[in-house]
């Protein structure tokens, strides 16, 4: 049998706590709340104004686009995923750090805009190119597999009925998918 014991040290720290409002106060104005006036913390985290894992130069450099412009594909793929990321390009928290060339709100609401319209035709982009019959992307398949069946003597292909039946199911495929990206994860 063996034996083996264990040695617990105690330490006695104290801890001050600071006033949250002075703290946002004066790191971060934008941030601040009058509810923050009776609550106190110590100010220890992990993060810049809540923004985890990425340095202030990191941010600047996305957010303003210098890594989207000179950043080549990682650069473009970093800035698109700045909604991801939590940032919508630039949320009030950023914003507060940096002078606006003109008025801010206007510039802030400007840049955020544009971004979002930005987002929203890409994604409209995509959605019409699925192979679902009623976009662009399901008439593109249609014709596709029966132009590869007329060329290649395929005759299963070389019907237009039937590229336009295996169109549909692959369409109606697409969609069981999306419906399982929203409905399964509320399920289980």
């Amino acid at each position: 049998a063996s034996s083996s014991s264990t040695t617990v040290t105690q330490v006695a720290v104290n801890l001050t706590t600071a006033s949250k409002y002075d703290y946002y106060t004066k790191y971060a104005p934008g941030l601040n709340s009058p509810s923050f006036k009776s609550e106190s913390f110590l100010g220890v985290t992990t993060s810049y104004l809540g923004v985890e894992g990425y340095s202030m130069d990191f941010m600047k450099s996305t957010v303003f686009g210098a890594d989207a412009i000179y950043g080549g594909t990682t650069g473009f793929f970093t800035t698109l995923s700045l909604p991801f990321q939590g940032l919508s390009p630039v949320p009030s928290g950023l914003a507060a750090l940096f002078a606006a060339p003109f008025y801010a709100p206007l510039f802030w609401f400007t840049t955020n805009m544009f971004f979002w319209v930005f987002w929203l035709s890409f994604l409209l982009g995509l959605t019409n190119a699925l192979p679902i019959l009623i976009t662009d992307g399901g008439q593109f398949l249609k014709d596709t597999l029966y132009i590869f069946g007329t060329r290649r003597k395929i005759k299963l292909l070389s019907n237009e009925k039937t590229a336009g039946l295996i169109s549909n199911y692959v369409g109606l495929f697409i969609i069981f998918l999306i419906f399982w990206e929203l409905l399964i994860p509320r399920i289980i």
